[in-house]
């Protein structure tokens, strides 16, 4: 017999579950159950096997993290978005890193993703932050080994805080191409005293990825400026080293 009235769609148990994960995510806050929030850590886990799920739900929070909330309940889901993060998300994690309260958890995100509208964000975001969060920001370029960084990470290198430019040698050093060993190479002649250990790490850390990549005749010159008598007997001793590998 037919009904006069349409039928009642009905959600899944489990999207009902997950909706009363969001609507707690709302008022979540320091102290709260952490519990009240699994739903959406299983989401997240399974959206990681399936394309069309995983928009939708980084879609949703993305929309969660837009409508304010805590500051423990948007770190969460920058913590959501470090694992299942893409594209889509990375211009709202840049608006959120540039609230102190936020920035690590958003750029931990903005890190972690791997398309270059991440890195993008992070470069154009290191001129408006302050040093702590700016130091955050540099380190999160050389993780990533964004090449495209090496520009406004040179310019970093005459900033007055020698916090940031030790930052910036290091994330030079850990992005490893010919042109930022370069870098590194002529920053040693006018490098502050107090940069110098900062200068010798990241030089190591660069000839040893230019070696690895096969760039043998860059690493060899970078390991050279180390064998100096003037430099750390332990410097001295990886660099030598490190020609040795490099010359065979």
């Amino acid at each position: 017999m037919n009904s006069a009235f349409p039928a009642q769609v009905t959600q899944s148990p489990q999207a009902e579950v997950l909706e009363a994960a969001f609507q707690a995510l709302k008022t979540y806050a320091a102290g709260s159950s952490r519990g009240l929030l699994m739903p959406i850590d299983e989401a997240v886990a399974a959206s990681l096997k399936d394309p069309t799920a995983r928009v939708r739900l980084e879609r949703r929070l993305v929309s969660a993290l837009q409508s304010g909330g805590s500051v423990a309940a948007r770190d969460y889901i920058c913590a959501k978005l470090t694992v299942m993060g893409t594209e889509g998300s990375a211009s709202v994690l840049a608006e959120v890193s540039s609230d102190v309260q936020t920035n690590t958890a958003a750029r931990n995100a903005l890190e972690a993703i791997p398309d270059q509208a991440a890195a993008k964000h992070l470069r154009e975001s290191l001129p408006k932050l302050p040093a702590l969060q700016k130091v955050g920001a540099i380190n999160s370029l050389g993780v990533r080994r964004d090449q495209q960084s090496v520009k406004a990470l040179l310019r970093l290198l005459r900033d007055p805080n020698l916090v940031i430019v030790s930052a910036a040698v290091a994330a030079l050093g850990r992005i490893g191409t010919p042109t930022s060993g370069q870098a590194l190479r002529a920053f040693r002649k006018r490098a502050p005293r107090q940069v110098i250990p900062a200068l010798d790490d990241a030089t190591l850390v660069c000839a040893d990825y230019l070696l690895e990549t096969g760039h043998r005749r860059e690493a060899t010159q970078l390991y050279q400026t180390l064998t100096a008598l003037d430099r750390p007997s332990h410097v001295r001793e990886s660099a030598h080293r490190g020609i040795q590998k490099a010359t065979g």
